[in-house]
């Protein structure tokens, strides 16, 4: 009788320390085990504990049951945090004129790549550009300032960007309806003007007015109408070729080329 009341005493102590608000049992040296009175509180008590574990069950079940939930929620949490740290990096570039400049930044770049892609067919591979119109010279790797370039070297880079700039126009869904390019030709030898005049072919549309301005005749060649000035005493007289007179004049200036004399 003793151990059993001795038992009880510790399994009441444990249920106390386990459950501190729940109101349990005394079980001391004096307790009678076999009491009618105490064998009803005790099953009370035993009860009471099967209900509050049935609904302790339940809330871990429902516990468990949110892992999935919370998951999701921290996931999107994250995500909305990269958001947001997006959306303060657009706020910070709208101000004070920083939108403007990020876009002009990134269309300066695309100009510049593409240009240098056209200046690298001008030059023979030898020259690109770099961050802030730098000149980049492909068989040394050396970065230089644009203003050490020659005259013919110059006239290659201008005429890169504007075909690059014309070209991204029209990517944009504006078309830029026409390109003059004044003089420049007479500062390329033979072969960059070759180039000069294929990179043209190549890159101007039959819907893009090409108008050229050069002493060179050769220049004529490449394109279709020749508006012919001539100036004599009496001023500045012009007049369309006839393709038959065009056609004749490259000719002589070839034969002028080729003949030693």
């Amino acid at each position: 009788m003793v151990k059993l009341t001795t038992q009880l005493s510790v399994d009441d102590q444990e249920v106390a320390d386990a459950y501190p608000g729940t109101v349990t049992l005394r079980v001391t040296e004096e307790t009678d085990p076999l009491d009618s009175t105490f064998l009803d509180s005790l099953s009370s008590q035993a009860g009471t504990l099967r209900g509050e574990a049935a609904h302790a069950l339940k809330d871990e079940e429902r516990a468990l049951s949110q892992i999935l939930y919370k998951e999701q929620l921290a996931a999107a949490l994250t995500a909305g945090e990269r958001q947001l740290t997006a959306w303060q990096a657009v706020c910070t570039h709208l101000t004070d004129g920083k939108f403007l400049g990020h876009l002009t930044d990134l269309r300066t770049h695309a100009l510049l790549a593409h240009g240098s892609e056209l200046l690298q067919q001008l030059s023979g591979k030898r020259l690109g550009f770099a961050d802030n119109f730098d000149i980049i010279s492909l068989t040394s790797h050396t970065r230089r300032s644009s203003r050490t370039l020659s005259g013919g070297e110059t006239f290659q880079a201008s005429l890169a960007l504007s075909l690059a700039l014309m070209e991204m126009h029209g990517r944009s869904g504006t078309r830029m309806e026409s390109l003059f390019l004044d003089e420049g030709f007479g500062t390329l030898d033979s072969a960059s003007l070759d180039s000069a005049l294929q990179v043209l072919r190549t890159h101007v549309g039959t819907d893009t007015l090409l108008a050229v301005i050069s002493h060179l005749r050769p220049v004529a060649e490449t394109v279709n109408d020749v508006l012919w000035v001539e100036k004599d005493h009496l001023g500045s007289q012009a007049r369309w070729l006839t393709a038959a007179e065009r056609d004749s004049l490259v000719r002589d200036d070839l034969h002028n080329l080729t003949d030693p004399t």
